[in-house]
């Protein structure tokens, strides 16, 4: 009886999902098939602006570097829907010496394509903050120089590149990769699912990371490294001359340090010990996954 119940409650779920979604489409500009193309742009002066915050969903986001003295955004793509209406907008804010881009979107419907971006075209000489939130968004940034950076995002890869900044580099993220190539700056990163592929690091690297591999280079004689993971190899490579104490703690996995060191400890899934004058630091703790210090050659 309770089957037979549930069977019959879900049909009038289903059936009553599909009536409305098709008495929705005989009104406004909604369509049993609908293509939706979004294509909108905006500027405004850079003089003044120190704060930049983008909040974007369900957009790829890309930031190009251009000579100019004007902030400008294109956002711009197409849908592809079934019985839907969708309405693609933003807004783009000045109070004082901040600016604000947001979108906003609002659909119903049964989407199976959608591909929208979002553009901004950055003055060379911008060298402030950045804040970007992200949801069901790829950020893509390259050659930037601040003084604050910060990169949220709920489903969505980050793919940084010659970056360059003042205080910490902030990266979080739910679900997604993260890539970053040439990053001068001390690294922050909390992840919940996805890989980090970080390269030619020139700075502290810290973090937590739930699931995921972490590949790491470091590339100058300074550093702190701090990485707590639930589940995944972390792969690290140093200079072949680097100086450093360490500390790698697993409850499962295998651990190798390619490395001469004065042993402290050397137990199986714990160990410690110093490299040259131990100036810097190396510590990893994981619950299940190989650890790997390597020289980079």
């Amino acid at each position: 009886m309770t089957k037979k119940l549930i069977i019959i409650l879900s049909c009038i779920f289903v059936f009553s999902t599909i009536g409305f979604l098709i008495s929705y489409s005989l009104r406004g500009d909604a369509k049993v098939l609908h293509t939706i193309n979004v294509d909108k742009e905006d500027k405004v002066r850079i003089d003044n602006i120190k704060d930049i915050n983008i909040d974007i969903v369900s957009a790829d986001l890309n930031i190009y570097l251009v000579d100019d003295d004007e902030v400008k955004v294109k956002y711009y793509g197409t849908s592809k829907c079934f019985l839907c209406s969708s309405s693609n907008s933003y807004n783009f804010d000045v109070n004082g010496d901040e600016l604000k881009i947001e979108t906003s979107t609002r659909s119903i419907g049964i989407f199976f394509y959608s591909r929208l971006n979002f553009d901004l075209y950055l003055p060379k000489q911008y060298n402030e903050k950045l804040f970007i939130k992200g949801v069901s968004s790829d950020i893509i940034i390259n050659d930037m120089n601040l003084k604050e950076f910060e990169v949220k995002t709920v489903s969505g890869e980050i793919n940084l590149k010659n970056i360059t900044v003042d205080n910490e580099l902030k990266l979080k993220t739910t679900s997604g990769d993260m890539e970053l190539n040439s990053i001068n700056a001390n690294v922050f990163f909390d992840t919940i699912s996805g890989d980090i592929e970080a390269e030619k690091i020139k700075g502290n690297f810290k973090g937590k990371s739930t699931s995921g591999d972490i590949e790491l280079e470091i590339k100058s004689n300074q550093f702190e490294i701090d990485i707590k993971t639930i589940s995944g190899e972390v792969d690290i490579d140093l200079q072949n001359d680097a100086d450093f104490v360490f500390i790698v703690d697993t409850v499962s996995g295998d651990i190798d340090i390619n490395f001469s060191y004065i042993v402290d400890s050397n137990k199986k899934h714990y160990k410690s010990g110093e490299v040259g004058e131990g100036i810097n630091s190396v510590n990893i703790i994981t619950v299940s996954g190989d650890v790997i210090i390597n020289k980079l050659y």
